[in-house]
C-alpha cells in the first residue's frame, strides 16, 4: 500500500545520498578542473533541446543519475562524482543555459528557476532517462525539485543539497 511505496521511496532516496556523499569530495577545487585529461569518461556531448544547446557529459551505464549544478558553477563541479557514481550507475552531468561552455542566446533575461527545470525535462526526454535519480546543488536542487513536483514520471529520487526553497518559507 502507501505505506510501502513510502518506505521504499525512503531507501532509495536514502541510497543515492549515501552513494553521492561517500563517492568523492562535493565540491572539488577549481584549479582540479584543469588537470583533468579528456577520456571517455569527460568527453563533452551536446544536445539541442528546448530551444538552447545543453553540453554534458554521459558516463556509466545502468539506472540514469542526473546531476544538477548550481548558479555559480557548471557541470564541471561533478567531476569528482562522476567517475565513482558511473562504476555503477550511468551518470549525466550537464550545464545549465547560460552556463559555460553552454552558448548564450539572448540577454539571459529569461534565467529563472522554470526555465531550467523545463529544460531539464527536455534533456531527460531528449536522451531517454526517465525516471532518473537526481541530485541538485544549491539552485540545482530547486530545479531538480521542481522537476519532481511536475513531472514525477521522469522522476525515480532526489537528492538535494543546499536548494534555494523560499516557497517553504512564505507558505506558498
Amino acid at each position: 500500500g502507501p505505506a510501502m511505496a513510502t518506505r521504499g521511496m525512503r531507501r532509495r532516496i536514502a541510497g543515492t545520498l549515501a552513494l553521492c556523499l561517500l563517492a568523492a569530495p562535493l565540491l572539488p577545487a577549481q584549479k582540479k578542473y584543469k588537470k583533468l585529461k579528456s577520456d571517455r569518461t569527460t568527453d563533452i556531448r551536446k544536445a539541442r533541446v528546448a530551444g538552447t544547446e545543453l553540453s554534458f557529459i554521459d558516463s556509466g551505464r545502468g539506472v540514469p543519475v542526473v546531476l544538477v549544478h548550481g548558479s555559480a558553477s557548471d557541470y564541471r563541479i561533478w567531476m569528482s562524482q562522476i567517475r565513482p557514481l558511473a562504476a555503477r550507475y550511468r551518470v549525466i552531468a550537464y550545464s545549465r543555459r547560460y552556463h559555460t561552455p553552454n552558448p548564450w542566446h539572448g540577454n539571459g533575461s529569461d534565467y529563472s528557476a522554470a526555465l531550467h527545470a523545463g529544460d531539464l525535462v527536455a534533456l531527460l526526454q531528449s536522451l531517454k532517462l526517465g525516471p532518473a535519480h537526481l541530485v541538485g546543488h544549491s539552485s540545482g536542487g530547486t530545479i531538480a525539485l521542481l522537476v519532481a513536483r511536475d513531472h514525477p514520471e521522469l522522476v525515480r529520487s532526489v537528492v538535494v543539497m543546499e536548494p534555494g526553497l523560499p516557497g517553504l518559507l512564505s507558505g506558498e
